[in-house]
C-alpha cells in the first residue's frame, strides 16, 4: 500500500466521524452520590428508614431531570470536542502521509494518547504499517 492510499482511507475516516459524530454509543452511569453547594438551592437530602429502636439509617436523594439533562448536555459538549480532537489528528496524519517526507510515527502516539475508539486507533495503525512507515 502507498502511502497516499493510506492518507485517502485516513481521511475518510476523520470525514465519516464529522459527518456522524454519535456513531459511537457511549453509555455513562453514576454510582452513589455527591451534595455540593456553593451558597445557592442545593439538592435536598433527608435521613429515612430505621424505625423506633432501629440502628439502620439511610439517604433519600433525588434529582430532577433538569440536573440529568445539565449533565448530559455537558457530557455532549465534552464528547464533542473529543471527536472534533480525533477528526483534526486524522486529517492532520493523513496530510503528514501525502508530504515528502512522512513522520507518522509522532502521530500515531498522539492518536493513541487521546480519546479514540479502539477500532479506530487499531484501523490506522494499520494502515500506517501498511505503508511501510
Amino acid at each position: 500500500m502507498q502511502a497516499s492510499e493510506a492518507a485517502d482511507v485516513i481521511e475518510a475516516m476523520s470525514d465519516n466521524l464529522k459527518s456522524n459524530p454519535a456513531q459511537f454509543h457511549l453509555q455513562v452511569s453514576a454510582v452513589g452520590q455527591k451534595n455540593v453547594s456553593y451558597g445557592g438551592t442545593a439538592q435536598s437530602v433527608t435521613a429515612t428508614g430505621g424505625g423506633p429502636g432501629s440502628k439502620t439509617t439511610g439517604l433519600k436523594v433525588t434529582a430532577s431531570t433538569g440536573d440529568i439533562d445539565i449533565a448530559n448536555r455537558a457530557a455532549d459538549e465534552a464528547i464533542a470536542g473529543q471527536v472534533n480532537a480525533l477528526c483534526d489528528e486524522l486529517t492532520a496524519l493523513a496530510a503528514d502521509l501525502r508530504s515528502s517526507s512522512p513522520n507518522a510515527r509522532s502521530r500515531l502516539s498522539k492518536i493513541g494518547s487521546m480519546w479514540a475508539p479502539s477500532v479506530v486507533v487499531a484501523a490506522v495503525q494499520h494502515l500506517v504499517g501498511a505503508a511501510g512507515l
